[in-house]
C-alpha cells in the first residue's frame, strides 16, 4: 500500500514539473485523480491516505487550490433548462451548450473594467476581456457563483445584478469550443482591483467608445465572447 502511494506520488511530481499548467488542465492525469479522491473520498481508494485533507494533497502535489479544478459545468437547452452536468474540459472539447456568466463592471465615469487573462489559462490566455467570466457550480446559486468568482479573480467584493442572457458558439485555441448560454451581470466599482495573478495578468478601466475602436482595429487581442458582447444593449446604452 505504501509503495503504491509512493509510486503515484513520484509520478505526479514528475508530471507536474514537466508540463505547464495549461497542458496540465487539458489532460486527466494521476495527479488530477489523486486530487479528485482528496476532494470526494473515492470509496475504493480513500484508505490509501485516509487522513490527508485536500490542502495537504494539493501541497504535496505542488498544484494550485484553484476553485474550478476538475469543475463540472451545468448543461442546458436553449431555454436554460438544466439537462445535467459534464466535466468542464469535456464540455469544451465537445462544444456542448452549458450555463455561464459574464460580469460587466463600470466606474462612476462610465468606463468599463477589463482584465487581461493570464497566459496560463486553458484557453484565450493573454487576451483582454470583461471584468470576470466563468461557470456557476451545480451546488450553488448563480448569484453566489458570480460574487465568489469576482472576488477570487479581481479581489472585488460586490453583488452584481442580473441584466440579460445571450447564447453563442465560438471556436477557441487548444482545439476547444465555447458554447454558452451566458448570463450577463452588471456592477459598479470605483476602487482598485486586487487581482489574482494566477488568473489575471493586467487590468484597466476604458472608455467604451475608445474600446470599440480598439476591438475593431485589433480584434485578435480580445476574447471571442467579449467581441460579441460589444453589441450587447448594456454596452450600447453607454455610448
Amino acid at each position: 500500500m505504501t509503495d503504491f502511494f509512493y509510486s503515484r506520488h513520484l509520478a505526479c511530481n514528475r508530471y507536474s514539473k514537466s508540463v505547464s499548467s495549461k497542458v496540465f488542465k487539458l489532460h486527466l492525469t494521476h495527479q488530477q485523480r489523486l486530487i479528485t479522491i482528496c476532494k470526494h473520498g473515492d470509496a475504493r481508494e480513500q484508505s490509501y491516505f485516509p487522513n490527508l485533507q485536500l490542502g495537504q494533497c494539493l501541497n504535496k502535489l505542488n498544484v494550485s487550490k484553484e476553485p474550478d479544478l476538475m469543475e463540472e459545468v451545468i448543461l442546458v437547452d436553449s431555454d436554460d433548462n438544466v439537462l445535467g452536468t459534464m466535466e468542464k474540459m469535456e464540455a469544451h472539447r465537445k462544444g456542448v451548450l452549458h450555463r455561464a456568466f459574464s460580469i460587466l463592471i463600470f466606474n462612476s465615469a462610465g468606463e468599463l473594467l477589463l482584465q487581461k487573462r493570464s497566459k496560463e489559462k486553458y484557453h484565450s490566455g493573454g487576451l483582454w476581456t470583461n471584468a470576470c467570466c466563468s461557470h456557476p457550480t451545480p451546488n450553488e446559486s448563480m448569484d453566489e457563483s458570480v460574487r465568489k468568482r469576482l472576488q477570487y479573480e479581481m479581489g472585488i467584493e460586490l453583488h452584481p445584478t442580473f441584466a440579460d442572457t445571450f447564447r453563442y458558439k465560438a471556436p477557441l485555441d487548444n482545439e476547444l469550443t465555447e458554447h454558452e448560454l451566458d448570463h450577463v451581470y452588471v456592477g459598479h466599482f470605483d476602487g482598485t482591483p486586487d487581482v489574482n495573478p494566477e488568473e489575471v495578468e493586467d487590468w484597466k478601466f476604458v472608455d467604451i467608445e475608445d474600446l470599440r475602436k480598439a476591438v475593431k482595429n485589433h480584434p485578435e487581442e480580445y476574447t471571442a465572447w467579449f467581441k460579441l458582447m460589444m453589441d450587447h444593449p448594456v454596452l450600447k446604452e453607454k455610448v
